[in-house]
């Protein structure tokens, strides 16, 4: 499952945008930036997010920032 989440920088007071990417039968996410295709979270076991919380306009807690669901990133998720 992979999602369009934006992040608000307030230093430079712009929202980036990332990829988030969740998998569901480890319960594992992974976030990568979208502009530079650099991988801002290697992929790692996040328990606090579960499939019902990633839907579009909520925002998730991770690690500290928080990142708001904007859109689907691939059509696979969206169906």
């Amino acid at each position: 499952m992979a999602f369009v989440v934006e992040w608000f920088d307030k230093l430079a007071s712009i929202e980036k945008p990332f990829r988030l990417i969740y998998y569901p039968y480890d319960h594992s996410i992974e976030i990568i930036d979208i502009k530079t295709k650099r991988q801002t979270l290697k992929r790692i076991k996040y328990e606090q997010v579960s499939p019902e919380d990633i839907y579009i306009g909520n925002s998730l807690d991770i690690y500290g920032r928080r990142y708001k669901v904007v859109d689907y990133a691939d059509t696979s998720t969206k169906e």
